[in-house]
């Protein structure tokens, strides 16, 4: 539907343009104006698509209003409608931004035509505009879980540097200009979406703010200053702004904003978005949700903190050499909770990355003979090795040893559950091999004892028979496959766990989980 603001002074020039486009039901007049300024009010409230305009129409004539729309860049088409057919009238038209001059008495032919030219460049423009959308909606669907979570950096060099400068300059942003990232998250259910729609009305003066779609309950927003202008003090006013404008939502409370630092080089820019993400972390940890700015972070507090971190860290490999292992991951977490925990690469003093080492270490010590093999065992370690070197903070770091120890604490709970050694040793030999095509008998064959004997020890021990054990297994690495992020075929995943049908896992799949592997990515996905 076409939106027409129909300008004129002279009523029986109104109701000649209104017969012609009566019953023609691709058009709509929304609206109509006698003079210039009210003509000018009404193209701003009621956004028409098409004006139709007399050009003698009071003080403000119908070319200025045409060159008014024009430099304020309404997205409006002007067709002019005058009593002179002179040359000069015309050309005034034409300079003025119009996109036709018809001469009255209008011919109910020549206006048609006129108005369907200028539909079809109206529809050409909001495909293009569409595409346009659908573009910047699958480039943030990119950047955002890029941005957010992996923080790759820029592997590949210039090349990648160019592919991230293109996908920053299709959302808007240049290169060279001052740029900062803010990371909004709104605690109450369904509250981001509120604040994404509000984001829209957001829009203070001189500034240029870029919002992206919904990425894990978080909102990125890129901001930038018209004229450049965009300093520490002016981002705090900004902020300040943007809290009081969600008050009057009800929603200031539950909203909280994490602030990168301004940089004007797009490849910065990422490290923007990493400290913004940074700081909501930190606020959280803290207790302090009044806490935005990444440079307000004091890194000294955390300097001062290392030596006492690094006596703590001292006290869990004591712990773990102990075999406590429940205290051992309750000082770790607590040690998580209780400090200021900081993005600063170099922050992690070598001393504490080899204690944390040392605790992996022990760590796998103590799950010597405890369900894993010396294979599995050499398996884990260089797994965690790998993670190890990866950790980059503080933060990172004792999130790895959380992970270590408590899959060391799961193998001890499960060793000392079973207390049977023939069962532990069937249970890891089904662990390392479930995606294969194994059997009762080959299990009781790998551990030497018959496999009646062996079915009546998983009984017993295990609470489970060897099926329903087996199938355990597989069907809960099936459902990390599910929600993994790269969803892979569901039939792939049944070859890959060590079922020969994709109609019977799914069999299996519902009579463990109750529901079907669709349905159950379907709710779990992340």
């Amino acid at each position: 539907m076409i939106k027409l603001l129909l300008v004129e002074d002279e009523a029986i020039e109104r109701e000649a343009i209104n017969m012609i486009l009566s019953g023609r039901n691709e058009y709509t007049i929304v609206g109509e104006a006698v003079d210039g300024e009210d003509a000018l009010i009404k193209v701003r409230s009621l956004r028409p698509d098409i004006v139709l305009m007399d050009i003698r129409i009071g003080k403000i004539g119908g070319l200025e209003v045409c060159r008014i729309i024009n430099a304020e860049s309404l997205g409006v088409e002007v067709i002019i409608i005058s009593a002179y057919d002179r040359f000069d009238y015309s050309r005034q038209a034409f300079r003025a931004g119009a996109y036709d001059f018809l001469v009255k008495p209008v011919e109910p032919s020549t206006l048609l035509e006129s108005l369907a030219m200028v539909r079809d460049k109206i529809s050409q423009s909001r495909n293009k505009c569409a595409a346009q959308k659908s573009l910047k909606e699958q480039i943030s669907g990119f950047l955002i879980p890029f941005l957010l979570q992996n923080f790759l950096g820029l592997p590949g060099g210039n090349q990648k540097l160019n592919e991230l400068k293109g996908v920053f300059s299709l959302l808007g942003i240049e290169e060279g200009r001052a740029h900062v990232a803010l990371v909004l998250k709104c605690m109450g259910e369904g509250c981001s979406i509120i604040v994404k729609e509000q984001m829209a009305n957001f829009q203070p003066v001189g500034y240029k703010i870029i919002t992206t779609p919904i990425f894990d309950d978080k909102i990125l927003v890129f901001v930038s200053h018209d004229h450049n202008q965009l300093t520490d003090n002016s981002l705090r006013r900004l902020v300040g702004e943007l809290l009081l404008f969600f008050d009057s939502h009800n929603l200031n409370s539950s909203l909280q904003v994490g602030v990168g630092r301004i940089y004007d080089r797009v490849a910065s820019l990422v490290r923007s978005v990493k400290e913004a993400v940074n700081t909501l972390q930190i606020a959280e940890i803290m207790n302090k949700p009044e806490l935005r700015f990444y440079v307000d972070l004091d890194t000294k507090a955390y300097k001062d903190n290392l030596s006492e971190i690094y006596g703590k860290m001292q006290s869990v490999s004591e712990l773990v050499q102990n075999n406590d292992l429940k205290q051992a991951l309750q000082q770790i977490r607590t040690l998580s909770l209780g400090n200021v925990v900081f993005e600063k690469q170099n922050e992690v003093s070598e001393l504490i990355r080899l204690v944390a080492y040392e605790i992996m270490l022990f760590a796998l010590h103590t799950m010597n003979g405890r369900l894993v093999s010396e294979q599995s065992l050499g398996l884990l370690k260089k797994s965690w090795h790998s993670q190890w070197k990866k950790c980059a903070t503080l933060l990172d770091l004792l999130q790895w040893l959380t992970v270590v120890l408590t899959k060391v604490e799961e193998v001890q709970s499960k060793h000392d559950e079973i207390g049977d050694e023939r069962v532990i040793k069937a249970l890891e030999y089904m662990e390392g091999n479930y995606n294969r095509d194994i059997s009762l008998v080959s299990v009781s064959q790998h551990i030497n004892i018959s496999a009646q004997y062996l079915s009546r020890l998983f009984k017993t021990k295990a609470g489970l028979t060897f099926s329903d054990y087996l199938n355990k297994i597989r069907i809960d690495v099936a459902k990390k496959m599910l929600t993994d992020s790269n969803c892979r075929p569901i039939k792939k995943i049944a070859m890959e766990i060590g079922y020969s049908s994709d109609i019977y896992f799914a069999f299996v799949f519902k009579k463990v989980t109750g529901l079907t592997p669709k349905e159950y990515r379907e709710q779990h996905s992340r």
